[in-house]
């Protein structure tokens, strides 16, 4: 494949990834609102915070003038993470979906060959396992007052529903 084509379908990952990441954070925007849910962004502070002795947080308190200023420091990161890991799966989903890849094509002329649906299916069943793994100790936290258990339930699924609106996203913006 020439370099140009090698630019381009790294050009359309990165567009892809950019237009699944937000459509999956505006989900976790409207669960969090709607129905309570603590997104990522919330539930990683709380997961770490217990990880910092009392000097280190006292520390990071004064070199970010504050616990807001600390808190926004926090939740941007976690975005800013979310992103680059949608950026990054959409560059992967196009690589692999490339039209030169062994072309099977459906009925309505779609390209993304065999391996583009278990790309997807991975990816965002890793994410999502990786994420409920990582945050179990808090996926009890509800912002509707629902009981930790239920909560821990709820946030599971809403990241899941969160997650597979990202892979659906990517598929979609890879097809048009």
């Amino acid at each position: 494949m020439q370099r140009e084509g090698w630019s381009k379908t790294i050009g359309i990952g990165l567009l892809i990834g950019l237009v699944a990441s937000i459509f999956m954070t505006l989900a976790m925007m409207a669960l969090r609102y709607g129905l309570g849910i603590a997104t990522p962004a919330e539930l990683v502070g709380d997961r770490l915070a217990p990880t910092f002795t009392i000097q280190e947080f006292f520390e990071l308190l004064a070199r970010y003038g504050g616990y807001n200023e600390l808190k926004q420091v926090g939740v941007t990161s976690v975005l800013a993470g979310q992103f680059a890991v949608g950026v990054l799966g959409g560059v992967l989903y196009a690589l692999i979906a490339r039209p030169w890849r062994i072309r099977l094509s459906d009925s309505e002329g779609h390209s993304g060959g065999r391996y583009g649906p278990v790309f997807i299916a991975l990816f965002v069943g890793g994410l999502w396992l990786v994420t409920v793994m990582a945050l179990w100790s808090v996926l009890g936290t509800h912002y509707g007052g629902l009981p930790p258990g239920r909560a821990r339930l709820a946030t599971s699924l809403g990241l899941l529903v969160s997650y597979a609106i990202y892979g659906l996203t990517l598929v979609w913006a890879h097809r048009t």
